[in-house]
């Protein structure tokens, strides 16, 4: 990948004068056609899958209970959201009034796709369904979030193509193949990610977003964050879920910081955030953070997101048909469609879907609904 070699720009423009408040910015115009996406990574086998789970439903939450053991919250801690069957994960009380303020959506069951499967085609190799390579490991689900089909670019890097213009895309959270693209840099924000987390690398976005008149900026952008640290393999049942819970509630207190300095900016309906993962977990009660799994489910926040759950929710249960004998749960969603979703918002409808994600083509439906 390309990077930027402006660096030391930032440390001379008025980036840095705002750095302490983004907010200072004085250049807010409500009808400044502007759009900007900032990407999540969830890095290391996020368990979203204990992040939303079957709160008034008491059989369901049993046998949910009864495929995922102990890393499964109970029906009372769970926080209710408003007109769903579901709760989200004790460590979400922000999140939890984002989506009662309609301004969160749940997008379930996503994961790496070439094309729709069931549990009887793979079982029975129907149809030879092809499947993403390196499925299981951790970078192989990666690369398949971040290229989408690609060899030599990201599907970022993809949409600055089709755009034709520099600075699409910038990264606070390291060099990625996500943003990679054949033609254009990636300003890179932050050279050494490892020392800088979650909630610095937002705070840097909500800097270069206030800036962006400043600095430059095209009117269309996609940013890059690294939440690191989910990787829970080989520890022990306690200390693994202390760590999910720490790092849940670590997500859920920066992303609602985040969107209080977007809406104090006005620009809560031109930004919009959202998750991805690289592997989830497996299911089973009995392989507690020791496997890589499939499916998961993803957020999506933002004053342009309708409120909701969205996408085909899985039975999480013993012998369910959504749950391969590894106990990985087959996604119902492809991450092509989900992110094509928030690249035809982001460009208006106005960029050719199919050249960003070339598998869009085996999905009947392109994009999703959880965007107006």
């Amino acid at each position: 990948m390309k990077t930027m070699n402006r660096r030391t720009f930032l440390k001379t423009t008025a980036v840095s004068a705002a750095m302490t408040s983004p907010l200072l910015a004085s250049n807010i115009d409500n009808n400044e056609d502007y759009k900007a996406i900032v990407c999540v990574l969830l890095e290391g086998g996020a368990d979203t899958l204990s992040m939303l789970v079957p709160k008034y439903q008491l059989e369901a939450h049993g046998k949910h209970q009864a495929l995922r053991g102990e890393v499964t919250p109970s029906m009372a801690s769970l926080r209710s959201l408003a007109g769903s069957r579901y709760g989200l994960h004790p460590q979400m009380p922000k999140m939890q009034s984002m989506f009662n303020y309609r301004d969160l959506a749940v997008v379930s069951n996503v994961g790496a796709l070439v094309q729709p499967v069931s549990k009887k085609e793979l079982e029975t190799n129907t149809n030879k369904a092809e499947l993403p390579l390196g499925l299981f490991s951790q970078m192989g689900q990666q690369n398949h979030w971040m290229m989408a089909g690609h060899e030599d670019k990201g599907w970022a890097g993809a949409v600055a193509n089709a755009l034709a213009q520099e600075h699409t895309n910038v990264s606070v959270g390291g060099v990625n193949l996500m943003q990679h693209s054949d033609v254009y840099d990636t300003f890179m924000a932050f050279d050494e990610v490892e020392q800088r987390s979650i909630e610095e690398q937002l705070e840097k976005v909500a800097t270069l977003i206030a800036s962006r008149k400043e600095t430059n900026f095209p009117k269309r952008q996609i940013y890059f964050v690294r939440h690191q640290g989910w990787n829970t393999q080989h520890k022990p049942l306690d200390e693994m879920k202390q760590n999910d819970e720490k790092m849940v509630a670590q997500l859920d207190t920066v992303l609602d910081k985040f969107a209080t300095s977007l809406t104090q900016l006005k620009l809560d309906e031109k930004v919009t955030t959202f998750t991805m993962f690289d592997s989830s977990r497996i299911t089973s009660a009995d392989e507690h953070g020791l496997n890589h799994g499939w499916g998961g489910h993803t957020f999506v926040m933002g004053g342009a997101v309708k409120a909701g759950i969205h996408g085909t929710m899985p039975n999480i249960e013993p012998n369910s048909k959504d749950v391969l004998p590894n106990t990985a749960l087959i996604p119902t969603t492809s991450t092509d469609q989900y992110l094509a979703t928030m690249v035809n918002w982001l460009c208006d409808g106005k960029i050719d879907l199919h050249k960003v994600f070339p598998n869009l083509k085996n999905f009947e439906h392109k994009t999703l609904n959880f965007m107006v």
